[in-house]
């Protein structure tokens, strides 16, 4: 429940007096970073981007001295050597992620130092009062993601030695110490570097694929319906993008989302189904440990901007139901660009440290992994160390991510039902209700495989390996093959493009 904080450690006979520079230092601090926010705000000359990034950094400074200083202060002056732990969390991230942010901010102003100097007559017009907000923005969500792992680590782990951290405040690497599990993963994670091992135990060379246990004898049936999902699944997302690249009527917002929809299912199946082919028909079972951890994730982290795809598709729906005047000045290509962007961006940062902590797992049970592709739970479980927090890190991501994408989904197909159902005409609201009609479809053939997935790992440990793992294909096939089938048949442009070029190519 709490940490004791023992100070400098053999300095312990002058704490009150190194609490003095410390206390002039911080008071300079405040005052120096206050006056400097005030001064630029006040005087419209210091309104340009060097001054509006050093108040940013003067923001971070005054956060980050803010966190530990005065616990510092309470340390050497009152002997308040007890912190919670909940607050211990709290303050290695602050400290983590604000001195990321100090790091940005510094970037931001050799860049505009940059700009000034070789592109003096462009400045003004490159760094615009959105250019900075937009680089401000990117730092401080740069800073929370790759740090809002750390308290969470730090929550799944078990404390079995001294609760006693020989430090003035709570640093990671110092509380991590204190865990009674294997933390090296932890620690690399939070170095971002790679620490060497001895490949025998920790990167088996390869690890050997089963397929789905109990029905070996029927792999070879079993691999004709999936190639044949998978042929339907590429030609048809193929010809979603060249149809709509080709058919200028078809260049608006849901059209876009579409082709990027269709690219993450073309990369989601072929990242899976040949090796799945391979190992049905060839009986290649073998899968070099790299190759192994690059599909991994690639299924985990475009699983998640198919996902962010649905989203987005889902309030293009609502924007075109709800305030079809102001669609096109809304959606713009930019935002539209923004908006794919920050789903590819998302589904790559929450998933990279995927193949990092296995990467750094020692494997020293069996190599056989019990699936037809490298499944991250399924590999985890061949480590000989404790996985719980790794375990819990993946399904926490994979279950906020799905969950908070599920709930703005279902919010913006409230807005639409309540804005359709006030329409005058009865055909009116058929109308705007058929152009939903594909989105629903697909949104609820990915998530109810996917939720399926999610409840099997995390409560169902009675359900028959077999039956797990043929779900979890259907996961990967089933959205990829549908798709295409679904958007093509009740899209009338699409459908109507199509049949015309069938019909001028076999008249």
């Amino acid at each position: 429940s709490s940490f004791l904080l023992l100070g400098i450690p053999g300095m312990e006979s002058i704490h009150t007096w190194l609490s003095v520079p410390y206390f002039l230092v911080y008071l300079s601090a405040l005052l120096v970073n206050l006056s400097i926010l005030f001064i630029i705000r006040i005087d419209s000359n210091l309104h340009e981007p060097m001054y509006f990034f050093f108040c940013m950094l003067s923001v971070a400074d005054l956060i980050i001295s803010t966190t530990a200083l005065p616990k510092i202060l309470s340390i050497f002056w009152f002997h308040d050597r007890k912190i919670y732990f909940e607050a211990c969390l709290v303050q290695v991230f602050l400290i983590h992620s604000l001195c990321s942010m100090a790091s940005g901010f510094i970037l931001a102003m050799a860049f505009d130092r940059y700009v000034a100097i070789c592109n003096p007559l462009r400045h003004s017009t490159i760094l615009t009062h959105r250019v900075i907000k937009n680089l401000g923005l990117t730092i401080v969500f740069r800073g929370a993601l790759l740090f809002s792992p750390q308290p969470f680590m730090l929550r799944w782990l078990s404390y079995c030695r001294t609760n006693i951290t020989p430090h003035t405040y709570c640093e990671f690497m110092a509380l991590i110490k204190l865990a009674c599990a294997e933390t090296k993963i932890y620690r690399i994670y939070s170095l971002t570097t790679m620490v060497p091992a001895n490949k025998s135990q920790t990167s088996p060379d390869t690890f050997w694929l089963m397929g789905i246990p109990g029905l070996e004898h029927l792999h070879v049936w079993i691999g004709i319906p999936f190639c044949s999902m998978y042929i339907v699944a590429v030609v048809g997302n193929v010809t979603i993008l060249a149809v709509v690249r080709a058919e200028r009527s078809l260049h608006e917002p849901m059209f876009l989302f579409l082709c990027m929809l269709s690219v993450t299912d073309l990369v989601l199946s072929t990242s899976t189904l040949p090796r799945m082919l391979c190992l049905f028909w060839l009986g290649a079972h073998d899968i070099a440990f790299d190759a192994c951890l690059a599909q991994m994730f690639f299924i985990h982290s475009f699983t998640a901007m198919e996902s962010g795809f649905f989203l987005a598709m889902a309030i293009d729906r609502y924007v075109a139901i709800c305030h079809p005047l102001r669609h096109s000045t809304i959606l713009t290509h930019v935002h539209i660009t923004r908006m794919g962007a920050s789903v590819v961006l998302r589904g790559v940062v929450f998933f990279s440290p995927h193949p990092i902590l296995l990467k750094q797992l020692p494997y020293c049970r069996t190599r056989r992994i019990a699936h037809t592709y490298c499944e991250f739970m399924a590999v985890v479980k061949l480590a000989c160390v404790d996985t719980g927090a790794t375990k819990r890190y993946s399904l926490s991501v994979a279950s906020v991510i799905g969950s908070c994408d599920g709930f703005f989904i279902v919010i913006s197909y409230v807005l639409i039902l309540r804005a359709v159902f006030r329409l005058p005409s009865r055909q009116a609201s058929l109308k705007a209700l058929g152009t939903c009609g594909s989105h629903v479809c697909v949104i609820l053939v990915f998530y109810s495989t996917a939720v399926f997935t999610f409840l099997t790992h995390r409560f169902g440990h009675n359900v028959a390996p077999r039956i797990h793992i043929f779900i979890a294909n259907m996961y990967l096939l089933v959205p990829p093959f549908l798709n295409p089938i679904v958007y093509g048949v009740r899209t009338k442009k699409i459908r109507d493009y199509v049949l015309s070029f069938l019909r001028i190519k076999f008249a």
